[in-house]
C-alpha cells in the first residue's frame, strides 16, 4: 500500500546527457510518466552537439533543464543534484529508461528502512527484441555495506533512490572520473555508514552499447586508481578498516590488478597488485591466483602469470579451431 498524500516525499529525477538524440526522450518520458505522482524531471545536457537539446526541450515546462560545455557525467549529476529540491533523488542515464512503477514500488521500502539506500534489479537490453532480467538477489541487509558494495560493484547508477542529505554528504560524484563512478559513490556512501536494501524486482531498462565506457574492461579498471586507495585511507584514519575489510580491498585489487594486465594496461595493473599485497598479500594471492599460478608468481613475478595465462589461451583456441 503507498503511504498517504502527506507522507509521500518529493523525488526528483536526474538525467545527464551527453549526445543522446536517439534515446533521451525515451528516458525523459519514462520519468514523466511514473505512477508515483510527487516528482520532479531535470535533465542535464552536457555539452552536446547532436540535436539532443533540441529533443529536451521540446518537453516544454514537463521538465527543468540546463546546458553548458561538456564536463562530464558526474558533473551533468551534481548539477542536477544542485538543481534538485526532492527529499529523494532517481538518476537517470538517458540512454536507459524506468518502468512505470519504479518509483512507486521503491519509495515503500525505502521509507521502512531510513538508514538504507534500496536498491532494486533490471532488464538488460543487447537488442530491441531481447530484454533479460539482470537480478542481484542478496543477502545485502546483513554485511558490512563496504565489503558488500566491494563483491557486488555491479549494482546500477540508475538501481538505487537515493537520500539527497546523504548525496550532498559524501559530495556527490567523483568528477572527471572516466569509468566506475557509480561504485566510487556506492563505496564512500557504505564507508560513512550507509547500508544497501535489495528489493528483488527489475524495475528499469539498461541498454547495452559496444562504444560504452563500461565496455572497455581495462579502462574501468584502471581508473580503480583514482580513488580506491583514498578510500581505504580515508577509512584507515577513521580506525574502521576492520579485518574483513582489509581483506576485501585487498582482494578486489588484487582481481582487478590481473585483469588490468590482461587488457593492456600494465602500469595501473602492477599498481593495484602492489597495493592488495600491502593491504594482505595472502588475501590478494587466493583471490587472483589459483594454485599453481601461485608458484608461478613466487619464482618469476606477476607478468609471467600473464604471459603464461596468455599463451595458454591462444594454445587453447587454436586446439579448439582443429577440433
Amino acid at each position: 500500500m503507498m503511504p498517504s498524500p502527506r507522507t509521500e516525499p518529493l523525488v526528483s529525477i536526474i538525467i545527464p546527457c551527453f549526445n543522446g538524440e536517439a534515446f533521451v526522450s525515451t528516458a525523459i518520458r519514462s520519468a514523466l510518466d511514473q505512477t508515483y505522482p510527487n516528482k520532479e524531471v531535470i535533465v542535464i545536457d552536457d555539452g552536446s552537439n547532436d540535436r539532443s537539446l533540441a529533443a529536451i526541450r521540446s518537453f516544454g515546462a514537463d521538465i527543468r533543464w540546463e546546458t553548458g560545455p561538456n564536463r562530464g557525467g558526474g558533473a551533468a549529476r551534481n548539477l542536477g543534484l544542485e538543481l534538485a529540491t526532492g527529499e529523494l533523488i532517481q538518476f537517470l542515464d538517458a540512454d536507459d529508461a524506468l518502468d512505470v512503477k519504479k518509483l512507486e514500488r521503491q519509495i515503500p521500502l525505502t521509507l521502512l528502512n531510513p538508514d538504507a539506500v534500496v536498491y532494486c534489479d533490471h532488464w538488460l537490453c543487447e537488442t530491441p527484441s531481447c530484454r533479460q532480467p539482470v537480478l542481484r538477489s542478496r543477502g545485502s541487509d546483513e554485511w558490512d555495506p563496504v565489503v558488500f558494495v566491494l563483491r557486488h560493484r555491479t549494482v546500477h547508477t540508475v538501481a538505487p533512490l537515493h537520500r539527497c542529505e546523504w548525496l550532498r554528504e559524501v559530495r556527490g560524484f567523483r568528477e572527471g572520473l572516466p569509468a566506475s563512478q557509480e561504485f566510487d559513490l556506492h563505496l564512500r556512501l557504505a564507508a560513512s555508514g550507509r547500508r544497501f536494501v535489495h528489493l528483488p524486482e527489475p524495475l528499469f531498462t539498461v541498454w547495452r552499447h559496444p562504444e560504452s565506457v563500461s565496455s572497455d574492461t581495462g579502462k574501468t579498471f584502471a581508473a580503480l586508481l583514482e580513488f580506491l586507495p583514498e578510500i581505504v585511507s580515508t577509512i584507515a584514519s577513521r580506525g574502521e578498516l576492520t579485518l574483513d575489510r582489509r581483506r576485501e580491498f585487498a582482494a578486489y585489487m588484487a582481481r582487478a590488478g590481473r585483469l588490468c594486465l590482461r587488457y593492456g594496461q600494465k602500469s595501473a595493473g602492477l599498481e593495484l597488485l602492489a597495493h592488495a599485497e600491502a593491504l594482505d598479500s595472502n588475501a590478494a594471492d587466493r583471490a587472483a591466483y589459483g594454485t599453481a599460478a601461485r608458484v608461478v608468481k613466487q619464482a618469476f613475478g606477476s607478468m609471467a602469470v600473464e604471459r603464461f595465462s596468455h599463451l595458454r589461451r591462444v594454445l587453447s583456441g587454436v586446439a579448439n579451431r582443429s577440433s
